[in-house]
């Protein structure tokens, strides 16, 4: 790597070390004990640069907690730690019998991890990892389409928004909102004020940098509702009331169904023709959550089928996708470029700066954090914004060199904010580094 940030990628590899677990990295070891989905994808990447078989060991881990019936969980359990007991996934019959996991997914970003860490293995290592690991990953993309793609037309529906990653924006609030969370929900919110002095985040991170008050008790009537209904896309159909067709999630996902069945063809690994249909169906229908009027991307209810107009980076993220027209690509440019909204002096902020739903140091309401600007920075190199996205990943680790290893940043001053000592943000620097030093 070059000698430009000798020191920034020091402090990167030692924060790595710091919360190596052996077989995976945990994302901070106070406020995060337990290996994450897109986490893991994310710190494979950077690995992967330092040690390639190690990365393939942060993927293994993940993949090994794997449901019988293809979804893999957004979080994967230290067993020591009493989180397992509140989900109980063995309320669900495809729950793994020996590994203790949540009963939700996240963003599917391992296909992208997969590809990446095989690029730096040996060739050995590489088919043997990959081979390996193939047919997992396609049976996690069918999953997606079996059960979280209600109304049949390829766009991955999440029924929460930690499904997400990105849990306080603004599009999930105020939906949740409007939701009716029937006789459960109301004795919960009678509870509010106990279930607050519960909360492990707010012990290690101050109040204003976490979700409030409120935004929690949403994200806890959500998820008791998918206890209640044993994680069963059958009974959360007709029970539950959350079901986003979500810009991020299908952003992502086409882009890693393209790497899947890039993977697929070269290693001789046939995916089902029902699965590239589906797989077709999600590039030509995000069109479908497309606003002309603003020239932005908004998720849509997959119930009523209203859009959810409130503007955050998700709204930029098909770039990332790499699938829509090169004018549509433009046009989100240009929201990127907007002082007044995405073209803030760090990054690009979660929740555009002249939002009313902006606030600079509350997690996913306006804080920049690194691996959004990651996944714009991919998108922009492969829709004709190199420079753009040259721009964003030098101006993303002056921002690191500033604020620190943390977990996400203001983005108008680069101070660092949330966990100390963030593992993707450490995994990411390194990767970044590698791209862009000069």
């Amino acid at each position: 790597m070059g000698s430009q940030y000798q020191e920034l990628e020091q402090q990167a590899l030692a924060v790595l070390k710091r919360n190596d677990r052996g077989t995976h990295t945990v994302p901070q070891e106070d406020m995060y004990p337990h290996a994450w989905l897109w986490d893991g994808g994310f710190i494979s990447i950077g690995l992967s640069h330092v040690d390639a078989r190690r990365a393939a060991t942060e993927l293994d881990t993940i993949f090994g907690g794997q449901w019988d019936n293809g979804m893999i969980a957004n979080m994967r359990f230290n067993s020591m730690r009493p989180d397992w007991l509140l989900w109980n996934s063995r309320l669900n019959r495809y729950s793994p019998h020996f590994i203790h996991t949540s009963g939700i997914t996240q963003p599917p970003i391992l296909a992208e991890a997969v590809q990446r860490v095989s690029h730096r293995l040996n060739r050995d290592d590489r088919r043997a990892f990959t081979n390996a690991v193939l047919g997992r990953l396609a049976s996690y993309h069918q999953w997606i389409y079996d059960e979280r793609n209600p109304n049949g037309n390829g766009l991955f529906t999440a029924v929460h928004p930690w499904e997400t990653g990105m849990e306080n924006m603004p599009t999930w609030i105020e939906h949740m909102r409007t939701l009716n969370w029937g006789l459960r929900g109301a004795m919960l919110r009678s509870l509010n004020k106990v279930i607050q002095l519960a909360r492990r985040d707010t012990k290690h991170t101050p109040a204003d940098q976490r979700p409030n008050s409120e935004e929690s008790l949403l994200h806890l009537q959500s998820f008791m509702s998918l206890r209640n209904n044993r994680y069963d896309h059958k009974r959360l159909a007709d029970k539950h009331p959350l079901h986003v067709e979500d810009v991020q999630l299908n952003s992502i996902l086409i882009r890693n169904n393209e790497i899947l069945e890039k993977l697929s063809d070269e290693y001789k690994c046939p995916l089902p023709d029902t699965l590239r249909q589906h797989m077709a169906q999600t590039r030509t229908n995000i069109e479908q959550l497309w606003d002309d009027e603003s020239g932005l991307y908004y998720p849509r209810d997959a119930v009523s089928g209203q859009h959810i107009k409130i503007a955050t980076i998700a709204s930029l993220l098909p770039l990332y996708a790499g699938s829509i027209r090169q004018e549509r690509a433009d046009s989100l440019v240009v929201h990127l470029q907007d002082s007044e909204s995405f073209n803030a002096p760090y990054g690009v902020p979660t929740v555009p700066q002249n939002s009313p739903y902006f606030r600079e140091k509350s997690y996913w309401s306006g804080p920049t954090w690194v691996n959004s600007n990651w996944l714009l920075i991919e998108g922009l190199k492969r829709s004709r914004h190199k420079e753009l996205a040259r721009q964003l990943g030098k101006s993303t680790l002056n921002m690191i060199e500033v604020g620190g290893l943390d977990e996400y940043f203001s983005p108008l001053t680069a101070n660092g904010l949330g966990a100390k000592s963030f593992s993707w943000t450490a995994a990411l620097a390194l990767d970044l580094i590698n791209q862009f030093s000069d």
